[in-house]
């Protein structure tokens, strides 16, 4: 029985099997954060891209202020109690310059 107690054979694959899956978890985090940003960045980008769009769609000449809020949350992760959400809060203000231009060359004309 002393013999069976003295022996270091099998340590690495306990330390193994303790370490792996905390390894894994951790990764996983990781992963799932950089997700969350990634997620983050495209709703930003979207955002963005459709305030665009709708400035080049207007064609009248008052200022507008287009507002958008998004909320982007991370996907449910194994470790993590608590989903993080980012709110996203889109402004943009909208102008037509070239009609602002004109109206000012119809002034000095006058």
């Amino acid at each position: 029985m002393k013999g069976i107690l003295k022996s270091r054979r099998g340590n690495e694959f306990v330390e193994a099997a303790v370490a792996i899956p905390l390894i894994t978890a951790a990764v996983l985090l990781i992963l799932n954060l950089f997700v969350f940003y990634l997620n983050i960045l495209a709703t930003g980008v979207k955002g963005h891209k459709e305030a665009c769009r709708r400035w080049d769609s207007d064609r009248e000449a008052v200022i507008k202020v287009y507002r958008k809020s998004e909320s982007v949350r991370m996907a449910p992760a194994g470790i993590l109690r608590t989903r993080p959400e980012c709110r996203l809060e889109i402004r943009s203000y909208e102008f037509n310059e070239d009609l602002l231009v004109r109206a000012k060359e119809v002034l000095h004309e006058e």
